[in-house]
């Protein structure tokens, strides 16, 4: 890359991308700071095998530090150059509706759905086009920084997506062009016709990476090592991205069911049956979880506690993203982090009810071996159902 402080590259919305600003139901839009926010999550991914100081250095150097006291702004600063208004959708025209609904595409999606008290989200749709400029000016090392940057918004289209439910094939953004060097386009945009071919693109860029080894089998945050990530790419392709979706959601949602029944288990924990919670691993796939059982007309959630603290969230490890191929036809990704921390080690599970917040029924987390196998148990059936390719990423 020659001398240069900034760079522009052109993106493009792969999927339906539900993002709000203060209001999330309100109009979606794209907005930088989701975009930072998730260029510093991959960056992080890709440098965390390296150890948690170094990621956290080159992290904070590029995107800079946020708080009260010790904030500082990064070397890299994002400008969106966007329409001025969006095509959009909303969840109904998007999975449909009443006998034509997309089931799978719903059950993937379905925080997105209208309730009693909410509207439907809309989305940005799939195909609309934006650029991100990409400015170094305040960096003493402008091409260094440039391409740091560069690899985490690489990271961020192959493997993520911004909004919600952007780990379940939501909100998928992808490098498509960068004019201004034909280098830096060959290398960052995706050059594959088919699913084959790309699973040998990411395995080579992965490479090229220099990843080191880590330092456990076991880390608090995602990290796309041998030791710690597992990358598939789905060996079918869709030419449409929803057909993609309800496709693989039909397959996660027969899946879920054949492992537990959904109202027999939300019956048992409402009667503050402990055992069956014990014994569930519907958390394996990430918190918190709404249940509602009709017996009792009563709505509760699943989530994860550490003494009398609250885990609002545990996010999925498995990602599920949508890749467009140079062909025109889509692939699924699906990154998943086994080798991530679950929950802290004296971690409860709980489910407490709605609208009283007393705890029905906790338990411990049960071991994180039994998470693997259901996860894997989920690759096998992908696998038979539409051929699942490994990523080489030793």
């Amino acid at each position: 890359m020659s001398r240069r402080h900034s760079i522009t590259v052109e993106m493009e919305v792969i999927s339906p991308l539900f993002m709000g600003g203060a209001d999330p139901r309100s109009e979606p839009e794209l907005r930088v700071p989701s975009i930072r926010g998730a260029m510093r999550y991959w960056l992080r991914a890709l440098t965390g095998a390296a150890g948690e100081e170094f990621a956290r250095q080159l992290e904070e150097r590029l995107f800079g530090v946020a708080g009260d006291k010790d904030a500082a702004a990064g070397t890299i600063s994002l400008r969106l150059e966007a329409p001025n208004s969006y095509q959009r959708q909303t969840y109904d025209q998007i999975v449909g509706s009443g006998s034509s609904t997309r089931r799978g595409a719903s059950y993937l999606w379905f925080a997105a759905r209208g309730t009693r008290s909410e509207r439907a989200r809309s989305a940005i749709v799939q195909g609309t086009r934006f650029k991100l400029h990409l400015h170094a000016t305040r960096s003493s090392e402008p091409e260094f920084d440039l391409r740091q940057a560069l690899v985490a918004l690489w990271a961020l289209s192959i493997f993520g997506g911004v909004g919600a439910r952007s780990r379940r094939f939501a909100g998928a953004i992808q490098i498509t062009a960068i004019p201004s060097d034909p280098a830096l386009h060959r290398a960052f945009c995706v050059q594959s016709p088919d699913s084959n071919s790309l699973a040998q693109e990411i395995s080579v860029k992965l490479r090229a990476l220099g990843m080191k080894a880590c330092a456990s089998a076991e880390s608090d945050f995602d990290s796309i090592h041998p030791h710690t990530c597992q990358i598939f790419v789905l060996r079918q392709t869709f030419s449409d991205v929803v057909d993609l979706v309800d496709s693989v959601g039909i397959a996660y949602l027969n899946f879920r069911r054949s492992q537990s029944d959904a109202a027999a288990f939300a019956k048992a924990v409402f009667e503050r049956d402990n055992q069956a919670l014990k014994n569930s691993l519907r958390h394996a796939f990430g918190l918190p979880i709404p249940f509602y059982y009709k017996g009792s007309e009563t709505s509760a959630t699943l989530q994860a506690k550490q003494g009398e603290k609250q885990i609002d969230r545990r996010a999925s490890p498995l990602w599920m993203q949508v890749v467009r191929l140079a062909s025109g036809q889509h692939a699924a990704v699906f990154t998943w982090f086994h080798g991530t921390r679950f929950l802290p080690q004296d971690a409860r599970i709980a489910m407490q009810d709605s609208r009283t917040r007393t705890t029905l029924a906790e338990a411990l987390v049960p071991d994180g071996k039994e998470q693997r196998e259901l996860v894997l148990g989920f690759f096998e059936e992908i696998k038979n159902q539409f051929g699942l390719i490994p990523v080489n990423i030793s």
